[in-house]
């Protein structure tokens, strides 16, 4: 055989090659998988306990807190699909060891390398979201608490404006020499003027330029309008 072929051409070649991958693949194969096996078994093992845990973690603090009549993070149909998930893992991962166990090495294993990576794939993936929902969980308040905080804001705003509403209200007016507040227009009362009866007695005649200067009427007049 090594002294034939050198005359064959490209396709000769390529078909020969792929006959040769055919054979030995399925050998090549084959090693990989009962050499990979174990650790993968043991990955497998490490993260079914690890989800164990965590489930009967997260059940706990649930119960408490249904039985505190609080709010819990997790419902019980989370829980029971996480509990679910892992008993049927661990039931399928002893059944496949064990059919493995049976089978020759020469024959093409039932348990891959494959189906182990998918099965830690799934649990990684429940738990994954129980633990991202309780990083962003919030305690939620009750709507009739909510309405009633609103109703008593509302009427403590509504008292204070009404309150406001029944106070005086005084204008300031800043002058240099006093700062004290002065009532406005609508709390000041119009001074009633009384008309004095003019007397007749007196004649125009007897009045002199010097009186021009002086006022005329009653005195008490200007102390009615400042006083």
């Amino acid at each position: 055989m090594d002294d034939e072929g050198y005359d064959a051409d490209a396709v000769t070649y390529e078909d020969k090659s792929s006959q040769l991958k055919s054979l030995a693949n399925p050998l090549l194969r084959r090693v990989h998988e009962h050499s990979e096996r174990p650790d993968a078994l043991k990955a497998l093992t490490t993260k079914l306990e690890a989800a164990a845990g965590f489930a009967r973690a997260i059940r706990d603090k649930t119960q408490s807190a249904l039985d505190a009549q609080e709010e819990a993070i997790f419902t019980t149909v989370e829980i029971d699909v996480l509990d679910k998930l892992i008993s049927e893992t661990k039931e399928w991962s002893t059944k496949m060891v064990a059919e493995q166990e049976q089978l020759a090495l020469s024959a093409p294993p039932v348990l891959t390398i494959r189906l182990l990576v998918d099965k830690m794939s799934a649990l990684e993936r429940e738990v994954n979201y129980l633990m991202n929902k309780a990083k962003i969980w919030r305690p939620t308040k009750k709507v009739n608490e909510t309405k009633n905080e609103s109703k008593i804001t509302k009427d403590n705003t509504t008292n204070s404006e009404a309150k406001d509403e029944s106070l005086p209200k005084e204008v300031v007016i800043e002058t240099e020499n006093s700062e004290e507040p002065v009532p406005s227009k609508d709390n000041i009362e119009e001074p009633k003027i009384v008309a004095e009866e003019e007397t007749t007695t007196e004649s125009s005649s007897t009045k002199t330029l010097d009186s021009t200067n002086e006022p005329t009427g009653d005195p008490d007049i200007a102390g009615k309008y400042f006083n």
